[in-house]
């Protein structure tokens, strides 16, 4: 791989040897840097020495170093589109060929012309209130206690669940099943009863 006849902004940014490092360690697929960083220039001091390796971790995970790097790789890997396409055509034309059906499929997929499937989903689902019985008797009384206080218990139809709903007066379908546990609507009303009681 030779250094390409224009540079793009990436590479530019960089000196020469980083640039020459950039195109020696690709050229070489990445195998080994040490030697991209020799060929570019950098010293070795030699066998015993680990001056070259650390040159080439401060080298790779220099910030301008990586973008070139990138920025070339993506350049090269854009000069393949033209065999890659002239290899799926030959699989295309070839029937007999192992991968000819996926590559057919592929190829279809590629330009939006894929198999579509319909999926149809429907979602149900079911909501427990815990102890309703009770639930409902705490919501009553603290009803009972904002209106004690001269509070309008419609101020209540922001807050969701239960107790707002108990506060619009709105009918809520569904089927109550009793269910055994923590009773997360105590909370809810606790605060409610106590900012009725402080006010």
């Amino acid at each position: 791989m030779d250094l390409p006849l224009e540079l793009g902004p990436k590479m530019l940014a960089c000196n020469e040897r980083e640039r020459r490092f950039v195109i020696e360690y690709l050229a070489n697929k990445c195998r080994d840097a040490p030697d991209a960083a020799r060929r570019a220039g950098y010293a070795d001091c030699g066998p015993k020495s680990s001056a070259i390796r650390v040159r080439v971790f401060e080298l790779k995970n220099r910030p301008r170093v990586q973008a070139a790097l990138q920025e070339v790789a993506r350049t090269h890997f854009g000069g393949l589109l033209a065999p890659a396409v002239a290899a799926a055509e030959s699989i295309v034309r070839n029937p007999k060929h192992p991968d000819h059906g996926r590559m057919v499929l592929a190829l279809l997929s590629a330009h939006g012309l894929e198999a579509k499937t319909r999926v149809d989903v429907n979602v149900s689902g079911t909501i427990e209130h815990r102890d309703a019985d009770a639930v409902a008797e705490r919501i009553r009384k603290a009803l009972e206690s904002l209106e004690r206080l001269g509070r309008d218990p419609s101020n209540l139809l922001a807050l969701r669940g239960p107790v707002g709903a108990a506060a619009a007066g709105s009918v809520i379908e569904g089927e109550v099943i009793a269910a055994e546990g923590p009773r997360p609507a105590d909370d809810a009303l606790a605060v409610v009863g106590r900012e009725a009681t402080h006010e």
